[in-house]
């Protein structure tokens, strides 16, 4: 077991191994050592898991590549899309997370707005236009956690990462319609004059 330098963010939820990260919106930081493993190492010790939820601050792909050549992989996964810090990534960038899971093999994907538990695709909108903020106005949509309630018997407060696998709403999509889903995603939101280098806030999630 290993030791790492783990960045303790003034922001509890923001502490990272990234400095940019643990560090943004210019918040104070301080380190301390903490003892790693690897994530196949995780499963060897305790068996695959059927899903995995990765989100660790910008150290999301780290565990990812960890997996490569490494065996038996879980059959549902999911990731955050990006993590930023007050520099915003390029599309390229952001596309690096759905790479690494294509490359374990995963065909099928369903990139899901964190903040309303929504799954994104070519009919919805992760930033809506001025025109479709009217229509909300007038004509709510409904909360997507007041749906998915009703649905699962369950209440994911504001924060939880939502439903995963088959319990997810909408299609899997395959590689390349994934692509085209995140460059859209992105640019919604990043066309809005509010937007923050790191307020794009989606999950990846895949199955083989």
């Amino acid at each position: 077991m290993t030791s790492v330098p783990f960045l303790s963010s003034d922001n509890g939820e923001w502490s990272s191994l990234s400095t940019d990260i643990a560090t943004r919106t210019h918040l104070g930081m301080h380190t301390i050592d903490v003892k790693a493993v690897r994530l196949p190492e995780v499963f060897d010790t305790h068996g695959v898991p059927e899903y995995c939820k990765i989100d660790v601050e910008g150290a999301d792909l780290l565990c990812l590549e960890s997996l490569e050549g490494g065996g038996a992989v879980p059959r549902f996964i999911s990731v955050e899309s990006e993590c930023a810090g007050d520099t915003r990534l390029t599309d390229a960038e952001a596309l690096r997370t759905l790479e690494a899971l294509h490359k374990l093999g995963y065909r099928r994907f369903k990139l899901v707005d964190q903040a309303t538990l929504t799954v994104l695709g070519p009919s919805t909108f992760y930033t809506p236009s001025l025109l479709q903020r009217a229509v909300r106005k007038f004509s709510p949509p409904a909360d997507s956690r007041d749906v998915l309630e009703q649905r699962l018997k369950w209440r994911f407060d504001v924060g939880a990462s939502g439903p995963f696998g088959e319990d997810l709403d909408g299609d899997w999509t395959d590689y390349q319609s994934a692509v085209e889903t995140l460059k859209k995603h992105r640019g919604d939101y990043f066309s809005q004059p509010t937007a923050s280098p790191f307020g794009f806030w989606c999950d990846w999630h895949a199955t083989r």
